[in-house]
């Protein structure tokens, strides 16, 4: 048993990456809220901080029932 654990740590330790440093930042953005102009300007927002800071990805959570379709 004690074997298998120091085989798995070493196999984890040499992994490809594990020394690359930091890992992508990655922003998220909830809209909990119907969509219209205001939800859009809050994304295109998020989607600009993300491009500005560098991150990897901009996750986005909708909660929302519905809402224009000029929005969207």
């Amino acid at each position: 048993m004690a074997r298998a654990l120091l085989l798995a740590l070493a196999l984890l330790a040499a992994a490809p990456g594990a020394a690359e440093g930091p890992a992508p930042r990655v922003l998220h953005l909830t809209l909990a809220t119907t969509v219209d102009p205001v939800a859009g300007r809050r994304l295109a927002d998020a989607l600009a901080q993300a491009r500005r800071e560098g991150a990897a990805a901009l996750v986005v959570s909708l909660d929302t029932p519905g809402g224009l379709l000029s929005t969207t």
